[in-house]
């Protein structure tokens, strides 16, 4: 009885321990195949805003202050917010935090710029930069599956982290196409949810 037992909480154990593994595999193919309905039931939308958010406000401020002493070095004091203030990165977190835009940041990370919902920058971009792509899909199109999975072997060489940072949260820090990217997943009452997703939005969003 007790072997029985013992063997039960390691299954048990064992379960939970590869359950956010899974987790991130179907994430990943879901971004992959641009299945939208699948990446909105797999993510906490609320709290991925508002880290989004905060990583835009840190962006803006950095990009405001290099503008500012980039000026006062000059002797020219001429700030240009451009799409960095404060205002528009709020506007650009609720935009990017949908099904589509992590499909399209996913597929095209390098240029995420041309994204339709990001048509707001000041700049117009040029037709040979952002020709329309399949990638940048309806939330009920997708692209054709494929058999293929993920070269593991890439992902682990590009991997910084991917393990439980305690006992109800796991991260997977990661470099996608040259850019640093950080998932955090917790759980929430009977599954793993996307909760968190920094980047590098100044490369992500100025790489043209």
């Amino acid at each position: 009885m007790t072997r029985l037992l013992n063997i039960s909480a390691a299954v048990v154990l064992l379960c939970f321990f590869v359950w956010p593994f899974g987790t991130l595999l179907r994430f990943y193919l879901a971004l992959k195949s641009s299945d939208a309905a699948v990446v909105e039931r797999m993510v906490d939308w609320p709290s991925v805003r508002k880290s989004i958010n905060e990583d835009l406000n840190q962006t803006a401020e950095r990009e405001i202050n290099k503008k500012i002493n980039r000026s006062e070095n000059a002797a020219e004091f001429k700030v240009k917010l451009n799409f960095t203030s404060i205002s528009i990165a709020n506007t650009i977190a609720a935009k990017i935090a949908s099904p589509e835009a992590l499909i399209f940041l996913f597929n095209q990370p390098t240029k995420f710029h041309c994204f339709k919902d990001l048509r707001i920058m000041p700049e117009p971009v040029g037709p040979a930069d952002c020709q329309p792509s399949k990638n940048e899909l309806n939330s009920d199109d997708k692209k054709e599956f494929s058999l293929r999975g993920p070269n593991f072997l890439r992902i682990y060489e590009k991997t910084s982290y991917l393990f439980f940072t305690d006992l109800f949260t796991f991260k997977f820090e990661v470099l996608h196409d040259e850019i640093p990217v950080v998932l955090t997943l917790r759980l929430r009452t009977y599954s793993w949810l996307l909760t968190e997703l920094d980047a590098d939005w100044q490369k992500i969003i100025y790489s043209k």
